[in-house]
C-alpha cells in the first residue's frame, strides 16, 4: 500500500547520507556534476535529491540480478540489517531492503528468481512510501498489509532500515548513459499514445487499446513527474463519455488501458468503481473505490466525495 511520509523520508535521507560509503559520495558527486550539463538530467537529479522524493520498500527481494528502471543496481547482501526487529527476516530478509529517494513518476522493478523474472511496475506521487515484497514461490511481487507497512515504516531515519539510494543506483547511471528523461517530453509522447488508446478503446479495438497502452507506459518510466493529470484527465472524460452513450464495455477498457498506463492510479480506481455499481456490480465497485480512497494522494476533493458517496450506498 501507499503511504505519505514525508518528513519521515526526509530524516531517513539524511541519516542515509551520514552513513554513505565514500565511493557512493564520489558517484554522486560524479552524477551531479553530469547533471548541470544536460537539462533532463539536471530535472532528474533534482527530483531525487529534492523534497519531493519517496521511498520504494522491497522486502525478500532477490538483488543478484536487479534492474530498476532499465539499468542494474549493483548491491551486497547485508546480514544483520534489521537487528532489534522482531521477526525481521520474516518481514523483510536481510537486505537491502528498497530505494531511497525515488524520483516521483512511474517506475519498473524486475529481479530473476532461479531461471524465472518477477517484474512489477507502479507510480509514486510526492513523498509517498510503497512497500512490496517478493514472493519467490509465485514469483510476484505483492504488497504487505497496513500494520507491517506502518511497522515497516516506522523504523526510517534508524539504522533498521539498509535502503540504496535511487540517485547513485538508478538515476546516476541514466544521466551518466544520457538516457535521463524529462516529465514535458514524457508526458507529450504519453499523451499522443493515450489518444491513440482512446481512438481505439472507443471501436472496441482492445487488443490495438492495450497496445498503444504499453507504448504510453514505456514513454513515462524514470521521467520524474510529479502530476499525471494530463492523462487522467484525458482518460477519465473519455470514460465517462463512454458511458454516458452506454458504451460501458468501450469505457472499461479504456479505464483498463489506463491502469495499465498508471497501476494504482485513484482517479482512474474511481471511475472504474464507478463504473461497475453502475452495472450493478456493488461487490467489485465498492472494493475498486476503497483502494481509490485509500491512496492519499492523486484524488481531487470532487472525486473523492463522489467515492465515499457510492461506497457509502
Amino acid at each position: 500500500m501507499f503511504i505519505p511520509v514525508g518528513l519521515i523520508v526526509r530524516l531517513a535521507a539524511g541519516a542515509a547520507r551520514e552513513a554513505a560509503m565514500e565511493s557512493d559520495m564520489r558517484a554522486a558527486a560524479y552524477a551531479h556534476e553530469m547533471s548541470t550539463r544536460n537539462t533532463n538530467a539536471r530535472e532528474l537529479w533534482a527530483a531525487c535529491t529534492g523534497e519531493l522524493a519517496s521511498l520504494v520498500v522491497l522486502g525478500e527481494n532477490v538483488w543478484d540480478e536487479c534492474w530498476i528502471d532499465g539499468v542494474q543496481v549493483h548491491v551486497h547482501a547485508t546480514e544483520g540489517a534489521m537487528s532489534g526487529y522482531r521477526d525481521a527476516h520474516d518481514v523483510l530478509g536481510p537486505g537491502p531492503h528498497g530505494l531511497l529517494g525515488v524520483a516521483p513518476g512511474r517506475h519498473t522493478v524486475a529481479t530473476r528468481v532461479g531461471d524465472r523474472w518477477a517484474s512489477t511496475a507502479f507510480v509514486l506521487f510526492p513523498r509517498e512510501a510503497l512497500c512490496l515484497r517478493l514472493d519467490p514461490v509465485a514469483c510476484v511481487y505483492d504488497t504487505y498489509d497496513k500494520p507491517r507497512t506502518e511497522a515497516i515504516l516506522a523504523r526510517l531515519g534508524t539504522d533498521a532500515l539498509k535502503l540504496v539510494h535511487y540517485s547513485t543506483s538508478v538515476a546516476g547511471p541514466l544521466i551518466q548513459g544520457f538516457r535521463a528523461r524529462g516529465a514535458r517530453e514524457a508526458l507529450g509522447q504519453a499523451q499522443i499514445n493515450v489518444k491513440h488508446m482512446i481512438g481505439a478503446a472507443a471501436k472496441g479495438e482492445e487488443g490495438r487499446a492495450i497496445g498503444c497502452a504499453r507504448e504510453a507506459a514505456d514513454a513515462l518510466y524514470a521521467a520524474p513527474i510529479t502530476s499525471f493529470e494530463p492523462l487522467t484527465s484525458a482518460i477519465g472524460f473519455a470514460a465517462f463519455d463512454l458511458m454516458g452513450k452506454n458504451k460501458n464495455t468501450e469505457a472499461r477498457i479504456v479505464l483498463r488501458a489506463g491502469l495499465m498506463i498508471l497501476p494504482e492510479d485513484p482517479t482512474l480506481l474511481a471511475a472504474l468503481g464507478e463504473l461497475a455499481m453502475r452495472e450493478g456490480d456493488t461487490t467489485l465497485g465498492r472494493d475498486v473505490l476503497t483502494r481509490a480512497l485509500a491512496r492519499d494522494a492523486g484524488l481531487d476533493e470532487r472525486m473523492k466525495a463522489r467515492a465515499r458517496e457510492l461506497v457509502g450506498t
